[in-house]
């Protein structure tokens, strides 16, 4: 990212949230889930966002429940017209085609039996202003942010998560 960005001072532009409180978060969040609850959907953290000093050059991620089911996933009916990218990994991109969206389903340890078998997780990497980001970088970092959650909320569905989306 680094090389990409070119010379500049690279700057944090987010509060520093690891990886494991933003899944203890999500996982907490899961496990409070009732019958008709929409509860987890409201939520999104921003582990990463930096950016290069003096320029617009821009790099963000947000991770969060999705409000689409696995059956929207699935059927990319909705709005977003998912599209399976391999594993069972759905993608979207949003219109202005710098942010990819990949969504995966998750089954947090410990949550309610009637609770759908995984709900889907969201990753978002959105990048401003850097040569070849969304060629070459966007898939890769999606995809281990994807990784990376999954391991961290523990998904005992083990979703199969692709190298690059």
């Amino acid at each position: 990212m680094d090389r990409q960005m070119a010379d500049g001072v690279l700057r944090i532009e987010s509060q520093l949230v690891s990886v494991d409180e933003v899944a203890e978060w999500s996982a907490s969040l899961a496990r409070s889930w009732e019958p008709g609850s929409s509860a987890h959907w409201m939520n999104g953290n921003t582990p990463c966002e930096i950016g290069l000093s003096d320029t617009k050059q821009q790099l963000s991620s947000e991770v969060g429940w999705s409000k689409s089911s696995v059956e929207d996933l699935k059927s990319g009916r909705q709005p977003r017209g998912w599209r399976n990218v391999g594993g069972d990994v759905f993608a979207s991109e949003e219109a202005n085609s710098r942010t990819l969206i990949a969504a995966f389903p998750c089954k947090v340890p410990d949550t309610d039996k009637q609770q759908e078998p995984g709900l889907p997780m969201e990753v978002r990497v959105s990048g401003r202003g850097i040569p070849g980001f969304k060629e070459h970088l966007r898939g890769k970092l999606a995809s281990a942010l994807a990784r990376t959650m999954s391991g961290a909320l523990k998904c005992g569905n083990k979703p199969v998560i692709p190298s690059e989306l």
